[in-house]
């Protein structure tokens, strides 16, 4: 059986970068919206590589796919527009027009598709990191 290219995790950084000892007030709520998008994503875009960033204090969600789009580049939508939709339409549409400017089909992970799109991103992003986000 082949390993799968891409391993889902989740994971937590202190907004203050560790030089603050004072506690995240929003790290369970962050946690809970995190963990809802990620069952949401994985339900309509399964195995696809996205990054999730979840901010109360800033009041988006951040989402990526970092081998295309870089460190830098995030889609984001508001938490408020979140709180009216239970289906979290708008994240499935996020990823979706995500996966459309790097012609991925909207669907499941696709290797080729993916490897297609990863090799369409110009080397000057790559080697700089900054993503690259086709027009």
């Amino acid at each position: 059986m082949r390993q799968p290219d891409f391993v889902p995790c989740l994971g937590y950084q202190h907004p203050d970068l560790n030089d603050d000892p004072q506690p995240d007030p929003f790290v369970a709520a962050d946690f809970a919206l995190t963990r809802r998008i990620a069952e949401v994503i994985e339900r309509h875009y399964f195995g696809q590589p996205f990054s999730v960033k979840v901010s109360h204090e800033q009041g988006v969600v951040m989402i990526q796919i970092a081998p295309l789009m870089g460190s830098t580049n995030w889609w984001c939508v508001h938490i408020a527009d979140l709180n009216t939709d239970p289906t979290m339409k708008a994240i499935v549409r996020a990823c979706g027009d995500i996966l459309e400017r790097y012609n991925i089909p909207r669907c499941a992970y696709d290797r080729e598709a993916f490897i297609a799109a990863a090799e369409s991103v110009p080397l000057l992003a790559k080697v700089t990191g900054r993503g690259y986000v086709p027009a």
